[in-house]
């Protein structure tokens, strides 16, 4: 799984010295995490999981990234805040993606579900 943020461009070169900056999300999550998807502006996170939810949160680090613009999902965006939990996706969450707007999110549950949340309506 890919996890660098799609829209760096980065490349990785190691030498055996490594050095990532690395935080933790831990809010919220307290059951194994299934999927992950980067939104198109490389701040927010969506991770589906095996507690039957799906969230999305912000993977702002100020120490290296410019402050974000707001978005349909929330304005404010310190690292780690959640700003969307679904409830009760219908099952294990195996995937979620992103609209090229990122303003919608996907979701597909083990119930074969599968669902949309609108930010700019707030609808699911």
């Amino acid at each position: 799984m890919n996890l660098l943020q799609p829209l760096t461009f980065e490349t990785s070169v190691t030498s055996g010295h490594c050095r990532w900056l690395s935080k933790h999300i831990k809010k919220s999550i307290r059951s194994t995490v299934m999927c992950l998807d980067w939104h198109p502006n490389n701040i927010l996170l969506a991770a589906g999981s095996s507690d039957f939810h799906c969230r999305i949160f912000s993977a702002y680090i100020k120490e290296i990234e410019e402050k974000p613009g707001p978005t349909a999902w929330g304005a404010k965006m310190p690292f780690g805040e959640m700003l969307l939990e679904t409830k009760d996706c219908g099952g294990w969450v195996h995937s979620v993606s992103f609209s090229p707007s990122g303003d919608h999110l996907a979701w597909v549950a083990h119930n074969s579900s599968i669902s949309v949340s609108d930010a700019t309506q707030g609808k699911e």
